[in-house]
């Protein structure tokens, strides 16, 4: 059985074919339980819970339009089960759900997995590390948060011995007393943690986000990952000649190519095993790639990859051509070499720093931007290297882009930079970082992206002058973005990560349309300045429980706009301030879904 959004399936072949045994498309449904072959129950949205004592051949609704979400359940025996969910819910029946009653939580927070032993002992984990026990049916639940982490899973395989595993930074914990002490494991991922299943004390697996699979055979000393992606190997830099031919470089020679925009990657033979730290392609054909001490060149989309002689001995970090001729890389030392010939001769520039120079942006024939350690920018021309001086900037800079010869961006190690004027002055940009940026990218002049450590991505529809954060199902670093003609957008990092979204809906933020990609989080607020009401955008690409709240300065709470389960999509919500005075106010945003976690806050300045 599988259930999820708008889907309830069965296999009897073992997996080789599911169908349908749900006709009603709008509902959804979180989780599944079987007592036996014939007995069991599904619950979702709106409290729904469904019933079948025929192996699935009918079904019948048990209960349902409640306001929360029931995210587990699970039967002791066909008379003895409980469901939990949003809102701290817990809800049992003694009669095989032919009634329903609630027990109490102790908690608001939600709920997505149960587990008894017997009918009277049993555990509930959740979001904010909630662990929930009893040992008398559930007439009490005794509350603990032993963990920041949210909690997705829990496993007993006998009744001392049990698992958890959690939804950030492949959380497991496990326990040998029955739950009274918990020590954490190693998983070797970074990873959201979604499920743990053992079939003895001594094997078990895990799945969770990025298609992690782990496989441990000794009782979770060790864990090994199952599945590998196209590359275990980390992944630099990405580019892409059209909607659907693109590459990807990184450590030990790798190259990667799809022809069919993603659905398949193939390895090319690159005739190295140097760290590739960045790929350059301007058409389906002729592209390069930099790395340690290397230039390599194709001119048949990377079925043949060719050395080029270059002259240096340092670490090449970036390399960027503005057409098939003209092109720039740049590297550790302040190496700096220019072509004019598609890189059939290379020149060594006399760079004016020996700091690291981390990415280089060809604006034109006689035009690059070139950034890197210690708030280094240059640029470039033929004929001279003219560097630019950059007040109280010392934070290595990563990334450099420009949409057009005057407007650019720099940015690095929790800072954005912004030029106007072709990079006679450059402006620090307003913007809260998580993490440091390694990449950057700009469709035009108002649209563009960034991306960095631990998975951390953040957009502007307005030219930086405000960013906000994209929730992305990885933890693992991002080296490089690029975003096709066509909207489709690629992040490429850390242990062979690759990410694809749609960014094409993003041309106003004022007019985000139904369809906003599922996989983004946003988090938007419009006008600000304000004056007495101001509109609030927020995107959820799955259902959970949301709380939106107006702060005053001091972070006192001075109205509540949304507090409880939302539904997946896109929402609006217009906050009137008609009644408070002048001033900055705050704007906080908290969602809990089941496989994640926002916390943002937002300033309004409200001008009357």
């Amino acid at each position: 059985w599988a259930v999820g959004y708008s889907s309830l399936l069965k296999t009897t072949d073992a997996g080789a074919n599911w169908a349908s045994v749900w006709d009603h498309p709008e509902d959804n449904f979180f989780s599944i339980y079987f007592t036996d072959p014939d007995h069991g129950w599904a619950v979702g949205h709106f409290e729904t819970i469904l019933n079948t004592i025929d192996g699935g051949q009918n079904w019948t609704v048990q209960r349902n339009g409640g306001n929360e979400s029931l995210l587990a359940v699970f039967f002791t025996d066909p008379e003895n089960g409980w469901a939990s969910g949003s809102g701290g819910i817990i809800l049992h029946t003694a009669n095989g759900g032919a009634d329903w009653s609630y027990q109490e939580s102790g908690t608001t927070h939600m709920l997505v997995k149960i587990v008894f032993r017997n009918r009277l002992t049993g555990w509930i984990v959740g979001a904010f590390g909630s662990l929930l026990s009893t040992v008398d049916g559930g007439d009490t639940w005794q509350y603990s948060g032993i963990s920041p982490d949210s909690f997705q899973s829990i496993f007993f395989v006998n009744d001392t011995t049990a698992w958890i595993v959690g939804s950030w930074e492949g959380v497991i914990l496990k326990t040998t007393d029955a739950g009274y002490s918990w020590s954490p494991q190693t998983s070797g991922t970074l990873n959201g943690l979604m499920s743990v299943h053992f079939c003895d004390e001594q094997t078990g697996w895990i799945v969770g986000m990025d298609g992690t699979i782990l496989k441990t055979a000794n009782g979770g000393k060790n864990w090994d990952p199952q599945f590998r992606s196209v590359s275990t190997d980390w992944l630099r830099s990405v580019s892409f000649a059209d909607e659907n031919t693109g590459w990807m470089s990184g450590d030990n020679g790798t190259i990667l190519k799809t022809t069919d925009g993603g659905n398949h990657w193939v390895s090319q033979n690159s005739g190295t095993m140097s760290s590739l730290r960045s790929i350059c392609f301007v058409d389906t054909n002729v592209g390069w790639a930099a790395g340690y001490y290397k230039l390599l060149n194709t001119q048949n989309g990377g079925t043949v990859w060719i050395e080029q002689s270059n002259g240096t001995s340092h670490d090449l970090m970036a390399v960027n051509f503005y057409d098939r001729n003209f092109g720039w890389a740049v590297g550790r030392g302040g190496v700096i070499l220019g072509t004019a010939n598609g890189g059939q001769l290379w020149n060594s520039c006399d760079s004016p720093t020996d700091v690291t120079l981390r990415s280089v942006f060809t604006v034109n024939k006689s035009s690059a931007w070139v950034v890197g350690e210690e708030g280094t920018i240059l640029r470039l021309s033929p004929d001279h290297i003219d560097p630019v001086i950059t007040e109280n900037i010392w934070q290595n800079l990563n990334a450099v882009f420009f949409s057009n010869e005057k407007t650019g961006w720099a940015a690095g190690d929790y800072i954005i930079l912004k030029t106007e004027n072709s990079g006679q002055t450059w402006t620090e940009q307003a913007v809260s970082l998580d993490w440091p940026l390694r990449s950057l990218y700009f469709t035009d002049a108002t649209h563009g992206w960034a991306a960095g450590d631990r998975g951390f991505v953040i957009w502007t529809v307005d030219g930086g002058e405000n960013w906000q954060t994209e929730y992305t199902p990885t933890r693992n670093d991002l080296e490089s973005l690029c975003i096709t003609d066509a909207g489709s957008g690629w992040a490429a990092g850390q242990h062979g990560t690759i990410l694809k979204t749609r960014v094409e809906s993003a041309t106003s933020i004022e007019q985000v349309p139904e369809n906003q990609p599922d996989q983004s989080v946003f988090f938007y607020h419009y006008p600000n300045p304000f004056n007495n009401s101001v509109t609030i955008l927020f995107h959820c690409p799955e259902s959970g429980i949301v709380n939106l709240r107006i702060l005053d300065i001091r972070g006192r709470i001075i109205e509540n706009l949304v507090n409880g389960f939302v539904t997946k999509g896109r929402h609006s919500v217009v906050w009137n301030a008609g009644r408070y005075s002048s001033g900055v106010y705050l704007c906080e945003l908290k969602v809990a879904t089941p496989s994640f976690q926002l916390n943002q806050t937002r300033k309004l300045l409200l001008n009357k």
